[in-house]
């Protein structure tokens, strides 16, 4: 059988090289781009920079893999860059990196030009980044007879507008047009993403594949020297901190704990995850607690190695989210033989079934209860997570399901 070439989009890849760890969306990219590297004959890849689009092939997609996982330095920003004193910037310095890689370029009103010279007849493009989703990107590949299959990895946005930073609920609604609009195929990352993607579409007929997210293997990471204060039972919650991972319940957590045990008695809680927005006051909070320091310990982002060495060591992972569209730190704890303690979200329901602990989001008494048996050994913790984890093999096979329907193969 014979499969049509694939587009991948790398944009927003590009946009993460030399920031640090990367986000569950970022990870899910950076695992399209090893599997089209793997399984493409002739792959493309296509970047809305900062100054236009460029195109790669298999040697730009090459190099992009080396810059995100570090096996390529970055390089310099270009002259253009460096004139306009953004050489320091590690997007800038990414796109350096690349150009003298391209196989094409162009500015965006130019796109059609490049699309009409380069790209294959029946190319699929493929995103999965939630970037480079305007109308006009979409509109122009799709005029040129490629066809689109997009990644939704969740709604948020439109469901919880309170929870999310100021914009993001407008710039999701013209993302989500655009995508109704354009796109011949659109891959859910679970069962309840996909149907909530169905009911926003309503009447707009396009296939919804789902497909769990993958897990990377990963090596073992306990001999990693960890830093942080692990002398006594602990905790770890890891994720942005913003409203909608709701940070504020644990902290009321520990302040509950501290009126009924003594200091030197506290389990220690370990926060892994950079500041995010909308969350001046539980960022306040935190900033002011009298715990803080001594028994709560803020960590920033950490690599991931010292993040799973911190994990394998605590009593459990916690993670009180208000919303998830997939939600991998609780996969992870468990394939770290850790204990996850989630909020009862739908998702991390079908995802998880039996091998966490499910609490209420935003009831303190049932967290606070529910750490208190773990830390006092009263949950029996070993005996409630045995689950197989979803790997990407299994992604991409129900992805190429979707993916032949529109004429291709990942």
């Amino acid at each position: 059988m014979t499969y049509s070439p694939i587009c991948l989009d790398i944009t927003r890849l590009v946009s993460r090289v030399g920031l640090g760890a990367l986000s569950g969306v970022d990870r899910v990219e950076q695992a399209y781009l090893t599997r089209v590297l793997e399984n493409s004959e002739n792959p493309q890849f296509l970047c809305r920079t900062t100054r236009g689009y460029l195109l790669f092939d298999r040697k730009g997609g090459e190099a992009l893999s080396g810059l995100v996982d570090g096996t390529i330095p970055l390089g310099q920003a270009d002259v253009l860059s460096r004139l306009l004193g953004k050489a320091s910037k590690a997007r800038h310095r990414a796109e350096g990196s690349l150009r003298p890689l391209k196989i094409a370029s162009s500015l965006p009103r130019n796109l059609s030009g490049l699309l009409a010279k380069h790209l294959p007849a029946n190319t699929v493009y493929v995103n999965v980044g939630h970037s480079n989703l305007s109308a006009r990107t979409l509109g122009t590949i799709a005029s040129h007879g490629a066809r689109i299959a997009v990644m939704i990895h969740d709604l948020i946005p439109l469901q919880y507008p309170d929870l999310v930073a100021e914009g993001s609920t407008a710039r999701f609604e013209k993302l989500m047009s655009n995508v109704a609009a354009h796109a011949d195929l659109i891959i859910a990352n679970s069962i309840d993403t996909k149907q909530h993607v169905r009911d926003y579409l309503g009447d707009v007929a396009i296939p919804i594949q789902a497909a769990h997210l993958g897990m990377v293997k990963r090596a073992r990471a306990r001999e990693i020297p960890i830093t942080a204060p692990t002398d006594r039972p602990y905790f770890v919650t890891l994720g942005t901190i913003e409203p909608r991972k709701n940070h504020a319940v644990l902290l009321d957590v520990w302040d509950a704990l501290a009126r009924e045990m003594p200091s030197d008695d506290l389990p220690y809680l370990h926060i892994i995850g950079r500041r995010g927005w909308k969350n001046e006051e539980i960022l306040n909070r935190l900033d002011q607690h009298p715990l803080k320091g001594k028994v709560i310990f803020e960590h920033g982002a950490l690599p991931d190695a010292q993040t799973r060495a911190l994990i394998s060591g605590s009593k459990a992972l916690l993670f009180p989210s208000l919303a998830e569209g997939f939600g991998y730190p609780p996969l992870e704890a468990l394939e770290d033989g850790v204990l996850p303690v989630c909020s009862a979200l739908p998702v991390l329901k079908e995802t998880l079934g039996d091998s966490a602990v499910y609490v209420k989001g935003g009831d303190a008494y049932s967290w606070t209860d529910t750490i208190k048996q773990l830390y006092f050994g009263t949950v029996p913790a070993k005996e409630q997570k045995s689950m197989t984890l979803p790997t990407w093999d299994a992604h991409f096979a129900v992805v190429n399901a979707g993916l032949l329907g529109i004429g291709t193969d990942a």
